[in-house]
């Protein structure tokens, strides 16, 4: 009798860890940024490795992106985005970026996101992100300055990898 009790907490305990691991959901994108005029002439771009989590319990996205500059410095940035419905509120991890935006599509299976971001140093950032396919991520970011001239665009392309492979060039890219 002891073990059969053993046994049905034992799959209470299992069950309720696979729906805790269901709830927040890890994926991993490499990429580039590539940099233009306004007139869309290139400017350079930006390696990207992104790690992106979803804790849906909390309605919560964090997305922590290491940018590689074309002088190959690395910098960590995370941008949490506070889900409520079909909108969501960003924040960036030191406070410097904010803004709202609006999701589309099936709730945590968004195919397009949209949002408006005011950086501290008074730059406005609109930016458009398309998903149709789960594996591959693109973005258009239009960056104004105060005046509200246009400084550059960024156009994102980004595909899938795998937790191994994101683990390892983050930690070379971050040891440097």
């Amino acid at each position: 009798m002891a073990s059969r009790s053993v046994v049905v907490v034992l799959i209470v305990l299992a069950s309720a860890l696979s729906r805790c691991r269901a709830d927040q959901v890890k994926t991993y994108f490499i990429g580039e940024g590539k940099l233009s005029t306004e007139s869309g002439k290139p400017i350079g771009s930006q390696a990207l490795l992104l790690e992106k989590i979803e804790d849906r319990d909390k309605n919560l996205m964090i997305e922590s992106a290491i940018v590689v500059d074309a002088k190959g410095v690395a910098e960590k940035r995370t941008m949490t985005l506070k889900v409520d419905g079909d909108h969501f509120a960003l924040q960036d991890d030191t406070g410097s970026i904010n803004g709202t935006g609006d999701l589309f599509g099936i709730p945590w299976q968004w195919t397009y996101w949209r949002g408006s971001f005011d950086a501290a140093n008074g730059v406005h950032i609109q930016d458009e992100n398309f998903i149709a396919d789960p594996n591959v991520a693109v973005a258009r970011k239009k960056i104004t300055g105060k005046d509200g001239k246009v400084l550059m665009y960024m156009d994102v392309t980004m595909k899938s990898i795998t937790p191994e492979t994101y683990h390892i060039l983050a930690g070379a890219l971050l040891k440097k």
